[in-house]
């Protein structure tokens, strides 16, 4: 149900009391009208009554008092004194008393703190609303930003981890290079070696050969020349 429904059926219920009440104010004024009329009627009555008492004991006074001597034994005469004097007798008269008054009706003013509570209600109600808003707001906006730094510092360790493998790799992939280039160096120098070693080994041979070659082609001319008689003091002789 919304607020203008209630309004509504609190309006309707506010008509109905105040309808009532104007009813009973009707009545309540019939009542007094009745009753002050009864009042002013009693009262009437009472004053005539009150009126013809005195008429009566005015008119009777003189009478009244010789038989009142007379029974007494008193000569009449001294009735004169109170005949005279003019005094009547007065009867008790009729007041006015207040008019009676009934229940009277009051106006329906329930509706003005049932809408002050209804508003009051609505108000706290927004303010919680705007307060969970808040709330809910907040809560996403934390939520967010711990994402954002979760998710940079994932980022920044993947970048990091990325780095220290990349250059590690570098690294790996320069000390394979150095250590082949190193290898090929050492087996190349090997080579090198081997090859100055065998050529060295050849050279050697060679000049062993050549040497033998030598010698024994100098022994043969030795021998030969030995054999010729002077020659070989003369050849001797020459190369000295």
């Amino acid at each position: 149900m919304n607020l203008s429904n209630m309004f509504n059926q609190f309006q309707s219920i506010a008509d109905k009391n105040n309808a009532w009440s104007a009813q009973q104010a009707q009545n309540q004024m019939n009542f007094q009208s009745s009753e002050a009329q009864k009042l002013r009627d009693f009262n009437s009555v009472e004053a005539q009554r009150n009126r013809d008492f005195q008429e009566r004991m005015s008119s009777t006074s003189a009478q009244r008092a010789v038989k009142d001597l007379q029974s007494a034994g008193l000569n009449p005469i001294l009735a004169t004194n109170s005949i005279n004097s003019g005094n009547s007798v007065s009867g008790s008269s009729a007041s006015q008393g207040s008019a009676p008054s009934g229940a009277k009706g009051d106006f329906d003013s329930a509706m003005i703190g049932a809408m002050a509570s209804l508003a009051s209600s609505a108000i706290n109600s927004s303010m919680q609303v705007q307060a969970a808003n808040i709330a809910a707001n907040a809560s996403m906006y934390n939520a967010r930003m711990a994402a954002a730094a979760s998710r940079y510092a994932s980022d920044t360790s993947y970048k990091s981890n990325k780095y220290s493998v990349d250059t590690k790799s570098q690294n790996d992939l320069f000390s394979i290079t150095e250590n082949s280039k190193n290898a090929m160096n050492a087996s190349l120098a090997q080579v090198l070696s081997s090859i100055n070693s065998a050529s060295a080994t050849r050279y050697s041979a060679d000049q062993g050969v050549e040497a033998s070659k030598n010698s024994g082609l100098a022994g043969i001319i030795n021998g030969i020349l030995g054999m010729i008689p002077g020659v070989g003091k003369l050849f001797k002789k020459g190369k000295k």
